[in-house]
């Protein structure tokens, strides 16, 4: 929220992956509230993917009570397609941007657990051969999701990452080394972004 006047409920995060129904596609809820001294008379919702404009709604605000409720449900294919949103408020020809995310994505989920082999972070030194971030063993990483990492407190990152194969499991984005081969495999071949929840605990029996 970037102003006192407007308050948002629902609205995406930095490389959110929702996952996707049945037709493919991901509905991203879109919520919050305006006051009325805000001025805005009514609330536009940008959607690019990939960088152009894919679409774009109005709404206009009904205040009662000094405030006005509003709501959108934008559908995205899932699909190796990053999507932006940009909330703005409107007041005749003016649009202040009142919110954004970038990089928002649509697809599946896998749950990893174990322990040392499932945590999979490097070992030794880094080399081209043994680097999971590497385009060249993992060429579909920017499609590869992490919420938080692996730290088994509530202590981590309440974010969404690009996963980090190389990471140790207390590190923001950690997917484990083959946790992130699995899952860039598994975007080339499915043509869907993936988001990997390693939840591995090592040394344990």
């Amino acid at each position: 929220v970037q102003s006192i006047t407007a308050q948002i409920h629902q609205y995406p995060d930095d490389k959110q992956l929702y996952p996707r129904q049945k037709n493919n596609k991901a509905t991203v809820p879109i919520s919050g509230t305006f006051e009325q001294n805000s001025g805005y008379n009514a609330v536009l919702l940008k959607v690019y993917r990939n960088g152009k404009l894919a679409s774009q709604r109005t709404a206009l605000l009904m205040y009662r009570s000094g405030k006005a409720s509003f709501s959108f449900k934008e559908d995205i294919k899932a699909e190796l397609a990053d999507y932006r949103f940009e909330l703005y408020g409107v007041k005749g020809l003016s649009q202040t941007l009142i919110r954004s995310a970038d990089q928002v994505v649509a697809g599946d989920a896998y749950i990893i657990q174990g322990q040392s082999n499932a945590v999979a972070n490097l070992r030794g030194n880094p080399t081209a051969e043994n680097d999971a971030n590497s385009s060249a063993n993992a060429p579909y990483r920017n499609f590869v999701r992490v919420y938080g990492s692996g730290i088994p407190s509530y202590g981590f990152t309440k974010a969404w990452f690009i996963a980090e194969g190389n990471a140790w499991f207390e590190k923001d984005g950690h997917s484990g080394q083959w946790g992130l081969r699995m899952a860039s495999n598994l975007a080339g071949s499915q043509k869907i972004p993936i988001a990997i929840f390693n939840g591995a605990d090592p040394g344990q029996p």
